[in-house]
């Protein structure tokens, strides 16, 4: 029942953005347009803030279901553009405003590191890399790509999502595994460069 009423007051929301500017939504008006009390919202949420969190993280459970997640990281890249695509409206509101701004950002570079590492731990797989060595090459990229989905949303989804992750993929082809190796612990090669590179400056 609580799924349910959370689920209700999130289509609440959605409805009343098609409605009017975000920022200007009240707690009162979601409620309204659920016909319950106020309290009824305040039972299952802070504030709307954390409802549009609820929401974000849904998208992401949708991404991320064991099920779901697809064998190489330009499929999951372009599944995180798709499911923005696919909320549209939503998304683009959110992020221009100036409450729910940062929200939308945090939860892109939380879905983008988690897509890159679980990438980079299957190249590792032989390899003898720290997990904290993995967390930093994920934490790395997670950057440039979030950055992209950023200046997407800028642009209003306008461009091809498609031709933008070919063409990350042409610049970057190999630079996983590159990475990995060169954090190696069990490899005397890896070693040196890392040894090397510690004492270059």
């Amino acid at each position: 029942m609580a799924q349910t009423t959370k689920y209700t007051l999130a289509e609440a929301l959605q409805q009343k953005m098609a409605e009017k500017p975000f920022d200007k939504i009240t707690v009162s008006d979601i409620a309204g347009a659920c016909n319950v009390n106020r309290m009824t919202f305040y039972y299952h949420f802070k504030d709307i803030t954390s409802l549009v969190d609820w929401i974000l993280e849904g998208y992401t459970d949708r991404m991320y279901r064991e099920d779901a997640i697809p064998e190489d990281w330009q499929d999951a890249y372009l599944q995180i553009y798709r499911v923005l695509q696919e909320n549209k409206d939503f998304v683009l509101s959110i992020y221009s405003s100036a409450t729910s701004h940062d929200q939308v950002e945090h939860h892109l570079y939380e879905l983008t590191y988690k897509m890159i590492y679980n990438y980079i731990a299957k190249e590792a797989d032989g390899m003898q890399v720290r997990d904290s060595d993995k967390a930093f090459i994920a934490n790395f990229y997670k950057y440039a790509f979030t950055g992209f989905v950023l200046d997407w949303l800028k642009n209003e989804m306008k461009d091809d999502p498609k031709d933008l992750v070919n063409r990350i993929n042409v610049l970057i082809y190999g630079d996983f595994k590159r990475a990995l190796y060169k954090y190696r612990y069990d490899q005397p090669v890896a070693s040196v460069v890392r040894s090397h590179n510690s004492t270059a400056y």
